[in-house]
């Protein structure tokens, strides 16, 4: 086990590692289309996203950008795909059989009938975003976001017996999986403190007018990995180990530094698309 570990660390490192480079380019993109808009490098525009991408006072440039939301919206799907195809890579490394996904989705911002947590990029090998199901707040979602860490689904099988039912009478031509893991990224840097000033980023929260009192709560980004086989069972355990659902959001928050992203106004733009 302790090998097993000492060998996840290592793979993890190599995640952060090419995750830093992937969000250095972005910024170089980002500043490139700017560029290209204006047709010329003198742009007063440009020489400040200069600064504030890779200039050395960070914060006090920031009051005078103002990136374009759309393009804010495209790099940080991009940089989520990014996050699942190094991941899915990375992982898949000791065993190129090994059957793995990797994937984020989104809540719609919608409750009721259309309370939805719809796919939004996937990663593995011969997997397909279309294959994967709008799933409804509940079961190992809502459980891991109450529980405030990732959850495995076979120790947990309380949350998610209709996953398991489902699964279990899945016709030969779709592919059963063995165990997931889910987990809700915690963004920002007051993440996990529960007064309504200090709530995380990923969270949408509504109160009684009258009791104050919460009447909903819940995250906007979730993430998870599926396999396909027993025998790498035991890459969950690890992986809950050493906390990735941590590592996942800090390096979800490094490319909010940059691109700070408003959820409640993605999804709503999602919900357009």
């Amino acid at each position: 086990m302790i090998k097993e570990i000492s060998g996840m660390m290592q793979l993890i490192m190599r995640c952060q590692s090419a995750m830093s480079w992937k969000l250095q380019s972005l910024r170089y993109d980002y500043i490139e289309q700017i560029r290209g808009d204006n047709g010329t490098d003198e742009s007063e525009n440009v020489r400040e996203l200069y600064e504030y991408f890779f200039g050395g006072d960070h914060d006090t440039v920031s009051g005078k950008i103002k990136l374009n939301k759309e393009r804010v919206y495209e790099s940080f799907e991009i940089y989520l795909q990014q996050l699942c195809d190094v991941l899915a890579q990375l992982l898949g490394t000791k065993n190129e059989k090994r059957e793995i996904r990797v994937h984020f989705r989104y809540w719609t911002a919608e409750l009721g009938d259309k309370n939805l947590y719809k796919p939004l990029v996937i990663a593995g090998e011969g997997m397909k975003i279309k294959e994967m199901r709008d799933l409804s707040w509940s079961e190992l979602l809502k459980g891991s976001y109450e529980a405030g860490h990732c959850l495995i689904a076979s120790i947990n099988e309380k949350y998610c017996q209709n996953s398991f039912k489902n699964n279990k009478n899945k016709d030969e031509s779709k592919k059963k999986w063995c165990d997931f893991w889910t987990a809700i990224p915690k963004l920002g840097k007051n993440k996990g403190k529960n007064t309504r000033k200090d709530i995380d980023k990923n969270v949408y929260k509504e109160y009684n007018s009258v009791t104050d009192e919460v009447t909903v709560d819940q995250p906007y980004l979730t993430f998870g990995i599926t396999i396909y086989d027993e025998r790498d069972r035991r890459l969950l355990y690890v992986l809950d180990y050493l906390h990735i659902d941590e590592i996942i959001s800090d390096m979800i928050d490094d490319f909010l530094y940059y691109f700070p992203v408003d959820f409640e106004k993605y999804a709503e733009s999602r919900r357009l698309d």
